[in-house]
């Protein structure tokens, strides 16, 4: 947190960054969740980010304001923090074959706590977004595509080269 911290610190003061690609280097995996079994203490006493916030939502807000255009790029699974941190940027691309999100919390008895539920109704509805976080189940890319959780489902083939073209335009 503290590192992504910082770069959202330089995006912040740097009047020549305008767009930023977020990808992963780790096969089947965007990102995958916070640790669960983390030290809950641990986390909790955590500093406060620039925002007042909880560091993890500290970063999250501030990405979202970010003056550049932020895109996730989803090769993998992007659940739990995962999704809210792809959430979180202006433009999610994902694999039509290997992209996985969701949000899992509910279904372990765990509160969403980077805030999906608002933004994914402002994409894909109330309904729908009720459906994502209360269920937990796996959204696929292609379903994503179809629910607004994503820009589009790209075919994994053409994912780099579409993010590449769309970043540099």
């Amino acid at each position: 947190m503290s590192e992504l911290s910082e770069l959202i610190a330089k995006l912040e003061s740097d009047p020549d960054a305008k767009v930023i690609v977020f990808e992963s280097s780790v096969p089947d995996f965007f990102l995958a969740h916070y640790g669960v079994l983390v030290d809950k203490a641990r986390t909790a006493a955590m500093p406060q980010g620039p925002t007042g916030m909880h560091p993890w939502l500290d970063v999250l807000v501030r990405l979202s304001r970010a003056p550049v255009v932020s895109i996730a790029s989803i090769r993998g699974r992007a659940r739990g923090a995962g999704s809210e941190f792809a959430l979180s940027c202006d433009v999610r691309f994902a694999s039509a074959e290997k992209a996985v999100l969701g949000q899992f919390e509910v279904g372990v008895g765990a509160v969403p706590g980077g805030n999906p539920m608002v933004r994914l109704a402002g994409l894909m509805g109330r309904g729908r977004a009720i459906e994502v976080v209360l269920g937990a189940d796996d959204i696929p890319g292609v379903l994503a595509e179809r629910y607004g959780y994503v820009n589009r489902a790209i075919p994994d083939a053409d994912l780099d080269a579409f993010v590449d073209r769309f970043a540099i335009a």
